[in-house]
């Protein structure tokens, strides 16, 4: 049977359309498929991106430099209290805290040595007493050995 060409031709339309409908979809596919990759590109080049490497480093010396800084400053709580800790003990044996709780410094006259013993001075010698607040000048009336304290 031979076809009229009214229906021959509304066939190659009809074929038209779905090979157009086909071309369509595959065009339509090629076109995400290529903006998926130049999408992808995009992102790679940006993560090469010099100025985006250098923000990068920033942020990671800003970070750098904020922990420095917090154990700088720790380091210097615990030695600064260290110190004071060190500066009170020199100080309870610095030689006016030892006076200020109530000794002296006993020197003979006029060579100004220490003394350290009794024995070391006669009745009639001069002493310079030196105490917390001020000094007394005495002349000794009389020496005695441990062995008479008792």
């Amino acid at each position: 049977r031979i076809m009229s060409p009214s229906t021959s031709i509304n066939r190659y339309i009809q074929r038209m359309d779905e090979l157009e409908t086909s071309l369509m979809k595959g065009i339509k596919s090629l076109i995400n498929e290529r903006a998926y990759h130049v999408r992808d590109n995009i992102r790679r080049l940006q993560a090469m991106n010099p100025m985006r490497k250098i923000e990068l480093f920033q942020n990671r010396l800003e970070m750098l430099d904020r922990n420095l800084l917090r154990s700088i400053t720790h380091y210097l709580t615990i030695k600064k209290k260290a110190l004071h800790h060190v500066t009170g003990q020199l100080d309870s044996l610095s030689p006016l805290s030892i006076l200020s709780r109530g000794y002296s410094i006993t020197r003979k006259l006029p060579s100004m040595t220490i003394l350290t013993s009794s024995a070391e001075v006669s009745p009639g010698d001069r002493v310079d007493i030196r105490l917390y607040k001020g000094r007394i000048g005495c002349i000794v009336e009389k020496s005695l050995d441990e062995e008479d304290l008792s």
